[in-house]
């Protein structure tokens, strides 16, 4: 049996090829009023908000008295 051979892919590509996947399982998603685009748009800002405030406590070096 001969090995599948693979193609090497740029990180740019897997990011490129990930955002149009999201993006249609979000347009169906919305499509089939299994949620509504507010409901959508109101958890990427809250989920924007927990990596944001994740992000400031790594940053910050502890206060050491």
């Amino acid at each position: 049996m001969a090995k599948e051979q693979r193609e090497t892919v740029s990180n740019e590509d897997l990011v490129y090829s990930n955002m149009i996947q999201i993006e249609a399982i979000t347009r169906l998603l919305v499509r089939k009023g299994i949620i509504l685009e507010t409901e959508l748009l109101d958890e990427v800002r809250a989920l924007n908000a927990e990596q944001h405030a994740k992000a400031q406590r790594i940053r910050t070096p502890p206060i050491i008295i």
